[in-house]
């Protein structure tokens, strides 16, 4: 039982592990896209 718990946790924790790598992607990408923007802008 304690095994089977361990593992369900195990697998929850993996799954926000990556949801929260998304985020972070997610982020970077709207900054940089955000940057170039904001560059092309300047150079106009």
């Amino acid at each position: 039982n304690v095994k089977r718990l361990a593992s369900l946790w195990h697998h929850q924790g993996s799954a926000w592990s990556r949801e929260q790598q998304l985020t972070v992607h997610l982020d970077f990408f709207n900054s940089k896209f955000h940057s170039t923007i904001q560059s092309k802008r300047t150079q106009m």
